[in-house]
């Protein structure tokens, strides 16, 4: 009877509130990443590897044998944003797998300049009614009162569970995603849901699919606003080369993003005049399977690199990021650790 209450009463919020369809909102999740992605350039789509694949397709396994653990810290855009994520799985007290990834971003200082505008007008005078006298502009005569900026702060916190199942070379996923706004004062929840496919094509070679958002993801503000998303579709491809002779593998992956909330000047190319599509690339070659050299293109046309280094029990991975084409917005760095849960236990237990 509760759930039926609850519901009644989110239903009712949504029909009686304003809605406007966005193209950003969740931008969280298609950001977030660890070393390893951030260095790809976040072309997952068809390639595993790690607790945090599922975030870029839910068909992903959740489960990692050897490095259960991941943590990844990103600082992007000369310190601007900072953020951070956590992923595991649930594995061991359930019969099917679960996948955890929670995020958290902020950026702080955010300059809030909507009053100080002295909108007195030519004469520089208030109440005189002169040309420009409460037009919104900064006319001749005008000026800001800079004593009147104040600063607040952006926060996001998300998290996504994931679940897969496999029928014969064929996987399907589904992660269910949820979104806490912080903006000043305003606050706005959010949740949706992704959809994942990911087939073994041939040897070496995999094929993902991924509709982000299927039933539309919904953020709902406290001001009584809605802002809804459309579904997105990411098709990814990977292949991957494995050296007889040599203790070297080469893997090669590329996502085309399709986006039918319409066309931007940044797409890579349009389909139709009214779909645009966006492409990202990765490359990675792994040494001994210890030493792992990356590169990589990501969606916002910014060029990347980094490195990886894996133990049995314990890896650690650095990316790096250009500013993305076009911008000032400075370069951007990413470190990220994955750790098995008992490595963590048997080093506390040692020193206790």
């Amino acid at each position: 009877m509760r759930r039926v209450i609850l519901l009644t009463l989110f239903a009712l919020q949504v029909g009686l509130s304003e809605t406007y369809w966005v193209r950003f909102g969740w931008e969280i999740f298609t950001s977030a990443g660890d070393g390893r992605s951030l260095a790809l350039g976040n072309t997952l789509t068809a390639i595993g590897g790690g607790a945090i694949a599922p975030l870029f397709n839910p068909a992903h396994d959740p489960v990692q044998l050897s490095r259960g653990l991941t943590y990844a810290h990103q600082s992007r855009f000369a310190g601007l944003i900072n953020s951070d994520l956590g992923a595991f799985s649930l594995s061991n007290s359930l019969k099917w797998p679960i996948g955890i990834i929670l995020l958290h971003e902020g950026i702080s200082n955010i300059p809030n300049t909507r009053d100080i505008l002295l909108d007195f007008g030519e004469d520089g005078q208030p109440g005189t009614g002169d040309a420009g006298e409460g037009d919104g502009i900064l006319n001749d005569g005008e000026r800001l009162d800079e004593t009147k900026i104040s600063f607040f702060k952006h926060r996001q916190v998300a998290m996504m569970t994931t679940r897969n199942w496999t029928f014969g070379k064929m996987k399907i996923g589904l992660g269910l995603k949820g979104l806490h706004h912080s903006l000043g004062e305003n606050l706005g929840t959010g949740i949706g849901l992704d959809l994942g496919f990911l087939y073994n094509s041939w040897n070496g070679g995999m094929i993902g699919v991924r509709f982000s958002d299927v039933t539309s993801s919904w953020i709902v503000w406290d001001s009584g606003s809605i802002e809804a998303s459309a579904p997105q579709a990411v098709i990814g491809m990977s292949q991957t080369f494995a050296f007889t002779k040599l203790p070297i593998s080469v893997g090669i992956f590329t996502d085309a993003l399709v986006d039918p909330s319409g066309k931007t000047p940044n797409d890579d190319f349009q389909l139709m005049d009214k779909v645009g599509v966006d492409f990202r690339w990765g490359i990675e070659t792994v040494i001994k399977e210890k030493v792992a050299v990356r590169f990589g293109r990501n969606r916002a046309k910014a060029y990347t690199t980094g490195l990886g280094l894996n133990w049995d029990q314990f890896g650690i991975d650095y990316a790096f990021q250009t500013a993305p084409a076009g911008s000032t917005l400075g370069t951007s760095h990413y470190i990220s650790f994955s750790v098995h849960p008992e490595w963590i236990f048997n080093r506390v237990k040692s020193i206790l």
